[in-house]
């Protein structure tokens, strides 16, 4: 390894300094993902009742063999959203297959206690 004068460190630091530059100025250039909503329905109701819609839930249900992908204990009723960028055009991967009390935590619909009390009452009917 050869040592480096003043002179030689000084100029590496600025090789680098002007290497992060360009890095950053590359990443401030790049396009950001846009979302395009089509939407082919009236409302979100609309949709919710749709064979489009009724499709994609039955192929999520099927992908997750009709056990909740949250808890993996519960049979799959409900298909969720992960987020809503894609509404009305989402990919498989957008959309989660869940229980009722799965779903109802994610939306903060169902407390901590109303949860114990459900699982109680499961374990009692499969272990009574």
């Amino acid at each position: 390894m050869k040592w480096l004068g003043q002179r030689e460190r000084q100029k590496l630091k600025e090789d680098e300094k002007k290497a992060r530059k360009k890095k950053q100025h590359k990443k401030s250039k790049r396009k950001k993902r846009v979302y395009v909503i089509k939407k082919e329905f009236s409302s979100y109701k609309e949709y919710m009742a749709s064979n489009t819609w009724r499709n994609k839930r039955r192929r999520i249900l099927k992908r997750a063999k009709g056990i909740c992908e949250r808890c993996k204990i519960m049979k799959a009723k409900q298909v969720h959203h992960k987020h809503y960028k894609t509404l009305y055009n989402e990919r498989d991967k957008d959309l989660i297959a869940l229980c009722g009390i799965c779903h109802g935590t994610i939306h903060n619909k169902i407390s901590d206690e109303q949860i114990e009390v459900i699982v109680d009452k499961m374990m009692l009917q499969i272990y009574p």
